[in-house]
């Protein structure tokens, strides 16, 4: 795949993304009307950003968001009496999309929904036919020692032996650009041996140091990869013709009774890992450019390295999944019709 291919691919996801918040958003807000529940689409930026998304696919594409979209809908509500259950008329249920900052900020959550009036909010991680939890980036060390890594992931600043193991991957990196190489692909006898395999084991020898000298590292790394935030994680499987819906309950955010009204599904509260059991290579045959990180409490984390967008740069960009959760979470599989 070449250049702009793989740009081009990249691109379609992230709208094909956007559409989905706005199919879930627009889904919400229509049905809750028929419900004659006072609601209010937030027209502002994101919104408008992903209806042009929602617009610009095919009408086949737009069904299927839709449908995909309302199948959750009999679910949530009852999961979340605040959907529905106002005080008054003045108690209007607000359904907004969530801005880039705040993404970045560390809130995963892509479709909210409050009510100011109640004081009550909650909301929607939207995946299309795709979970990473995280497109994070290995690069040079920052002036700025808040850009550190470290720092942002779990709130500890990357440490001199990191920077020795990794920096020589980087510079690496740099000799092969100056001898012309533009792209990955180029390169692409040698990326796993010459870069993806020692950057891991950079990253990995880094995450066992800072765990042995701090024992929130575990809670604090996985509510950088789950967010901050409770919420509901909604994945739209086309290749298996599934909608899934779990409940990340982390602080009792979720499923609460609101104005007297209780929910008729219970989603229990869930709790963040305290131990890395084990952290390795993916033992999965050819799989050189994956860690996989095993933790109590059920969780489970992947670290997938890859070329993204297929430029030769300075940087490394991980696509971070989780591949296990508490058993106790709450999922339901919805299937879809043919």
């Amino acid at each position: 795949m070449n250049i702009m291919e793989n740009e081009k691919n990249e691109g379609k996801q992230v709208k094909n993304g956007k559409a989905f918040e706005y199919a879930l958003a627009i889904t919400y807000f229509q049905e809750l009307k028929e419900l004659q529940v006072n609601v209010a689409l937030t027209e502002d930026k994101p919104l408008k950003q992903a209806r042009k998304c929602f617009n610009n696919v095919d009408n086949e594409g737009q069904k299927k968001f839709l449908a995909a979209s309302k199948a959750t809908f009999d679910t949530l509500i009852k999961m979340e009496p605040g959907l529905r259950s106002q005080i008054n008329d003045d108690d209007v249920l607000f359904i907004r999309l969530a801005s880039d900052a705040e993404g970045q900020s560390g809130d995963v959550r892509d479709v909210i929904f409050s009510r100011p009036n109640s004081r009550w909010e909650i909301g929607i991680s939207a995946k299309n036919n795709n979970e990473d939890a995280k497109h994070s980036r290995l690069g040079p060390k920052k002036t700025n020692p808040k850009e550190d890594w470290g720092w942002n992931w779990y709130g500890v600043y990357s440490t001199d032996a990191y920077w020795n193991e990794f920096n020589p991957v980087l510079d690496k990196i740099d000799e092969y650009i100056s001898k012309g190489y533009k792209t990955w692909d180029e390169i692409k006898n040698v990326k796993e041996k010459e870069f993806y395999i020692p950057a891991l084991k950079a990253f990995k020898n880094e995450i066992e140091r800072q765990n042995q000298n701090n024992p929130k590292l575990p809670h604090a790394l996985t509510t950088y990869i789950i967010g901050k935030k409770p919420f509901y994680k909604v994945v739209k499987d086309d290749k298996n013709n599934l909608v899934i819906v779990k409940a990340f309950n982390i602080l009792k955010g979720l499923n609460m009774e609101v104005n007297g009204v209780k929910p008729k599904f219970k989603a229990p509260k869930i709790n963040l890992p305290t131990k890395i059991i084990k952290f390795d290579f993916a033992e999965k045959k050819g799989q050189k450019n994956t860690l996989e990180m095993v933790l109590n409490k059920g969780w489970s984390i992947k670290f997938r390295i890859h070329s993204a967008k297929e430029d030769l740069t300075k940087s490394l960009k991980f696509a971070v999944a989780l591949t296990g959760n508490p058993p106790i979470l709450f999922s339901q599989f919805l299937f879809q019709e043919e």
